[in-house]
C-alpha cells in the first residue's frame, strides 16, 4: 500500500462544537438549525500512532447578548475517521472507515438523570497505522517558559509588520519538515507553497499593532507545543476585514526544537 492520508469529518447541527486531536485545536463548528454543518480537515501532522484522542466539547448557541439559545438535547455531532491512499481524491463518504463517534450514550444518560446543561464534554479514542508523531505530541517535555514564548510572538509579529518572507519561512522549517513527513513530499513543495501563502498574506497587511501584553498563549498537546494567540481569543496573525467582512488568518502553534522556539503546526 502506499502512504496513507487521513481525514477526520465532523458534522456538527444545532450547536457549536470544539474539537481537538490530541490535545490540538482542530475544529471548531457552529450550526445555527438542523442543517448539518460539515469540515473535513486532513490530519495527518496531528496523529500519535496507536492512542490517538479525540475531544469535542458541545457548546450551547447564544444570541447577541450571550444568552444560550439551544440545550443538549438540540445537539447533534457526529463524526468519523478515513483513510485514503495518497494521490486518491477526497471525497467526503469515501475512503476507509477507521473509526466513527458521536455523542455517546452514557453522556445522554448522565445530562438525562442529572438535568446537567452546556457545555457538555466527551472522548474517543483511534489508533492509526504508520504516521506517528507522539515522538512530539506526546512523549516531549513540556515547555513552561512563559517569557520565553510571549518574546518569540513579538519576534514573529515583527517579521510579519516587515513583511519579512524570507525570515518567517526560516522561523517555520519545522513545520515544514513535519508536513514532508506526513504526507511523503518533497521539502521544495511545501517550502514553496509556503512561501507564497506567505507572500500572499503579507500582500494583505495583517494586523501587527498589538503588545505584548495582549498576547494569549494556550497550552497544546499538555504544554508540549503552545498555540500564539491574540486577545480575546484570535489568531496572532490575522488581516483586517475584506468589504464582505472576512479574514485571512496565519494559525501560529510553537514548540521547541535544537533549544529554540519555532513555529511547528
Amino acid at each position: 500500500m502506499g502512504h496513507p492520508v487521513y481525514h477526520l469529518e465532523l458534522d456538527v447541527r444545532h450547536c457549536r462544537a470544539e474539537l481537538r486531536l490530541n490535545d490540538m485545536p482542530l475544529i471548531s463548528l457552529t450550526s445555527h438549525d438542523p442543517l448539518p454543518v460539515t469540515f473535513a480537515p486532513p490530519i495527518n501532522p496531528f496523529l500519535v500512532g496507536e492512542l490517538n484522542i479525540i475531544d469535542v466539547e458541545i457548546l450551547p448557541l447564544v444570541d447577541d447578548a450571550g444568552v444560550p439559545t439551544s440545550t443538549f438535547w438540540d445537539a447533534k455531532i457526529e463524526g468519523n475517521v478515513r483513510r485514503f491512499e495518497k494521490d486518491d481524491i477526497f471525497a467526503p463518504g469515501a475512503g476507509d472507515v477507521v473509526t466513527e463517534f458521536t455523542i455517546p450514550d452514557e453522556l445522554i444518560e448522565r445530562v438525562r438523570e442529572e438535568e446537567l446543561e452546556l457545555p457538555q464534554h466527551f472522548s474517543h479514542i483511534f489508533s492509526n497505522e504508520v504516521i506517528d508523531f507522539s515522538g512530539e505530541l506526546s512523549d516531549a517535555p513540556p515547555f513552561h517558559d512563559r517569557d520565553a514564548l510571549l518574546d518569540y510572538a513579538v519576534h514573529l509579529r515583527d517579521l510579519t509588520a516587515a513583511g519579512n518572507v524570507a525570515g518567517m519561512l526560516a522561523e517555520m522549517d519545522a513545520k515544514i519538515q513535519v508536513w514532508v513527513a506526513a504526507y511523503d513530499e518533497t521539502y521544495e513543495a511545501f517550502a514553496d507553497s509556503l512561501r507564497e501563502e506567505l507572500e500572499s498574506f503579507f500582500a494583505e497587511r495583517p494586523i501587527t499593532d498589538f503588545e505584548r501584553d495582549q498576547i494569549e498563549l494556550r497550552s497544546c498537546c499538555g504544554g508540549r507545543l503552545w498555540e500564539l494567540m491574540k486577545a480575546p481569543g484570535l489568531p496572532l496573525l490575522q488581516t483586517g476585514p475584506d468589504a464582505a467582512g472576512g479574514t485571512t488568518q496565519l494559525p501560529i502553534i510553537v514548540g521547541l526544537r535544537d533549544a529554540a522556539l519555532r513555529v511547528v503546526r
